[in-house]
């Protein structure tokens, strides 16, 4: 009948067609002896959706990660991305200077203050 075209490989792609949408990816767990999977909405979506989909499909998971975390708390320093992520002070200062450059994230303040908000918040 053709509905399944490869074992295993509805789980990927729905992941990688959800965050092409500009949404969270699919959350699996185990609840009351039942696989339960939740599919989160566009009210639930990455605090980027106001970026192109195609932009956020492009980011890394790590950034996707920076801007949920900055969405949570409302901003981020290099220190909370290396403590956070567990990366060197060097890939921190890349990945928040990417999220700059892509129009995400807004540096604020210089020196040891140096924070990173919500593009336009």
């Amino acid at each position: 009948m053709g509905w399944i075209e490869e074992k295993g490989s509805g789980l990927g792609r729905m992941r990688d067609a959800m965050i092409s949408h500009g949404l969270r990816p699919p959350v699996f767990d185990f609840a009351d002896g039942y696989f339960v999977v939740t599919l989160p909405g566009h009210e639930q979506a990455w605090s980027s959706t106001r970026l192109a989909p195609g932009l956020l499909a492009k980011l890394e998971d790590r950034q996707k990660r920076i801007i949920d975390f900055v969405d949570e708390n409302g901003r981020i320093t290099r220190n909370d991305c290396i403590k956070r992520f567990k990366v060197s002070s060097k890939t921190a200062t890349r990945e928040l200077n990417r999220l700059v450059e892509v129009g995400v994230l807004e540096k604020r303040k210089k020196g040891p203050a140096t924070h990173y908000v919500l593009l336009g918040t």
